[in-house]
């Protein structure tokens, strides 16, 4: 008969695969939020509110991108396994080139706009805002490229090194956020988030090579493409942006 009972199987790789899975979550806390909590050591409240307004903005691009991947890749990467056949492989590095390019899209736009958006939405107080906003489109361009990272490992129920990468990236991105704060202020905030990707990629492409899911083609173009893109925004809106450096 039908009854209530552990599945000691079962139980043992839920066990396994969740707790891992928890612990990213938190170092996944601290990529994401780390930021707000070191910068008001450093930086007026003042500031931090202004930054914490170019943030909310900045992120979207991200996050949506994020969403696609978790929603759309992620199920493409278990239904598909990109080992099973060269036609998966091609099919799911294209859907994946599609939604960082729309992510990329969406961060050149706030990218262009983010001076004149923000003077229009806000008063004279949070004038800043706007060359934050610029700054950190382009210090997002990595992070929106590399956005697929944790996707496929997940889907081979790899969990463990997903937590071992989260963790680097952590541990990583909050020296750099300290050391950058406490030289070059908020700016140094800002391109922080940048040099924690691009200083950890040597393992985020070690782990992908060994599930044959290194798109180096398509990130590499994505990449210089996203950061020429960011990079002009925040040469069009320079001044602005070296006004960030007297905080």
């Amino acid at each position: 008969n039908n009854r209530l009972r552990w599945d000691p199987t079962a139980m043992r790789e839920l066990f396994h695969f969740g707790k891992y899975v928890f612990a990213s979550t938190i170092f996944g806390f601290i990529v994401n939020h780390a930021d707000r909590a070191i910068m008001g050591a450093f930086i007026p409240l003042s500031v931090l509110g202004v930054f914490t307004v170019a943030t909310t903005f900045a992120t979207l691009p991200f996050s949506i991108s994020q969403m696609l991947t978790n929603r759309v890749v992620l199920p493409l990467y278990r239904m598909r396994p990109i080992s099973e056949s060269e036609s998966n492989r091609r099919h799911i590095f294209n859907f994946r080139r599609l939604v960082i390019a729309c992510g990329l899209l969406g961060n050149g736009i706030f990218a262009f706009i983010g001076v004149q958006m923000v003077e229009f939405l806000y008063d004279d107080r949070y004038v800043l805002a706007g060359a934050m906003l610029v700054l950190l489109c382009f210090a997002y361009v990595p992070r929106i490229v590399f956005v697929g990272t944790g996707a496929f490992m997940l889907a081979q129920g790899d969990s463990r090194r997903f937590m071992y990468y989260t963790g680097v990236l952590a541990l990583t991105q909050t020296i750099c956020l300290i050391v950058g704060v406490n030289y070059f202020g908020v700016v140094g905030a800002i391109l922080s988030h940048a040099a924690a990707i691009l200083l950890t990629s040597p393992l985020r492409i070690y782990y992908a090579m060994l599930y044959d899911a290194w798109d180096w083609k398509g990130e590499t173009g994505l990449l210089v493409l996203g950061l020429l893109i960011g990079g002009w925004a925040c040469w069009i809106h320079r001044l602005a942006i070296l006004e960030l450096l007297n905080i």
